[in-house]
């Protein structure tokens, strides 16, 4: 099914040490504006490089457009790159394991907020599922392969219009 093939494609991507929550609301600027400090370690876990990118750029609570973060992909990418990171070699190839990445960590949050929403009473996070529903639905339609996903997609997006 999706799962397996999304599993085996990240495992395709060089792992690294990533934050794992690495977002805007887990980042502060000093006060005069020359560093920023990383927030709450709790998740740092051995995963795939395009990981914290993915988290930052797509993140929990903020919507970036399109041209910004393609803008941001192609800097972190070049930096990478001049770096010696182990990031793909081909900004296609780079953006290739940043749709894997996306898909395996939008799945992810869904279960984490739907948990925290359903088991936790914490009902907020049951309204930022569908941020991820819609990140995950503008993803998988540039796949065949992600179609079965797709669909169920599509029935959860139905399923909770009727709710309301």
């Amino acid at each position: 099914m999706c799962f397996n093939l999304i599993t085996e494609k990240i495992q395709l991507i060089e792992h690294v040490f990533v934050h794992r929550d690495f977002r805007p609301g887990n980042l502060v600027i000093s006060r005069d504006g020359k560093a920023i400090a990383v927030l709450d370690f709790q998740d740092a876990v051995k995963g795939p490089i395009t990981y914290d990118l993915v988290s930052l750029l797509w993140d929990s609570f903020h919507c970036w457009d399109e041209p910004f973060t393609q803008q941001m992909v192609r800097l972190y990418w070049t930096t990478a790159i001049g770096k010696g990171l182990p990031v793909p070699s081909t900004l296609a190839a780079f953006n290739l394991s940043l749709y894997w990445t996306r898909l395996q960590r939008h799945i992810r949050v869904i279960g984490i907020f739907a948990r925290l929403g359903i088991r936790d009473g914490k009902l907020r996070y049951l309204q930022e599922i569908e941020r991820f529903n819609n990140y995950l639905l503008s993803s998988t339609v540039r796949n065949d392969s992600m179609q079965p996903l797709t669909r169920l997609l599509q029935q959860i997006t139905l399923s909770n219009s009727a709710l309301h």
